[in-house]
């Protein structure tokens, strides 16, 4: 069924139980839900040749039905959303090797087609690298030291160093200048990687920030990290829908 010639998959991880804003993937925004939302924003995108929405709840599944022809049911154990696309994939086998795999959250319905691009690119351009992100630049102190706002830092070929909850690099004085990126959830793989991060098991600092791509970093793969202009919209709470719906 999805052995062709196609080079990337979206895959969306929807799940119903959030904790900050429960149900939220069918909150309706404008007749739409966040989910279709999301949906059709990744397909405006014309970047991938499936996209696949896969979820826990059959709420959610018999939903997404009505306007994605492959929707799967995963395991609602799944911890994250990489987690739900590695469950996915032992359910569909047949998504070939050379594939790169999106992981695009349910909750972010504005991604611009450019950041998605850039992060495919970034990946393509390292064949040593199994998987990529983006950030972009932090503009206020406020974002800087909120532990909801997840921090990266990189190396000079655009190699994550860390990723962080907390303000990082540490910076003496704002008003004097600073340099510090806000990670977009939003990530590329390669394929056959994912089989492999199926494999991992916990790690100390993944589980102290409850952060999932510290643990590839711990097991030594690199995250290529593309440097966009945007700030996706992220949906954590009401009041973030209410700001959605305001854009709207």
């Amino acid at each position: 069924m999805f052995k062709n010639k196609s080079q990337s998959i979206a895959i969306i991880p929807a799940r119903l139980k959030s904790t900050r804003f429960p149900e939220k993937v069918l909150a309706k925004a404008k007749s739409r839900t966040l989910l279709e939302h999301t949906f059709e924003n990744t397909q405006k995108a014309a970047l991938f040749d499936k996209i696949i929405i896969a979820t826990d709840d059959e709420k959610v599944q018999k939903h997404a039905q009505t306007f994605c022809k492959d929707v799967f049911l995963t395991c609602n154990k799944c911890k994250s959303g990489t987690e739900r696309i590695v469950d996915l994939l032992k359910k569909v086998p047949d998504i070939v090797d050379d594939q790169i795999i999106f992981n695009i959250q349910a909750d972010h319905p504005t991604t611009s087609e450019k950041t998605l691009k850039d992060i495919e690119n970034i990946l393509l351009q390292d064949p040593l690298a199994q998987v990529a992100t983006a950030v972009c630049p932090i503009t206020t102190e406020k974002k800087f030291l909120s532990p909801h706002i997840v921090k990266c830092i990189f190396d000079r070929y655009q190699n994550a160093i860390y990723f962080s909850r907390s303000p990082i690099p540490y910076i003496r004085d704002w008003e004097m200048g600073h340099s510090c990126f806000q990670h977009i959830g939003i990530y590329a793989f390669r394929r056959k990687f994912l089989d492999t991060f199926g494999k991992f098991k916990k790690t100390p600092l993944c589980e102290t920030e409850d952060l999932e791509q510290l643990k590839i970093l711990e097991y030594g793969y690199k995250i290529k990290v593309a440097v966009v202009e945007e700030n996706p919209i992220g949906i954590d709470t009401p009041e973030d829908f209410k700001d959605f719906l305001k854009i709207l």
